[in-house]
């Protein structure tokens, strides 16, 4: 079945990204003593920007 098909491509393509970015936001969040980090979407007003950070550490 198609939908089937799209959905196993999906965990084996997205997942893994989707992991690693969530890893690298909770080693940022450490290093700067976060407790918490908000997906800017989600945000109404803004706080401490860690995306380059974020980016960095993924590279």
């Amino acid at each position: 079945d198609m939908q089937k098909t799209v959905l196993d491509k999906k965990k084996q393509t997205i997942d893994p990204m989707v992991d690693q970015v969530k890893r690298a936001i909770a080693v940022v969040a450490k290093k700067k003593n976060l407790l918490l980090v908000i997906d800017r979407s989600n945000l109404i007003y803004g706080g401490t920007d860690i995306t380059s950070d974020v980016s960095a550490e993924l590279k």
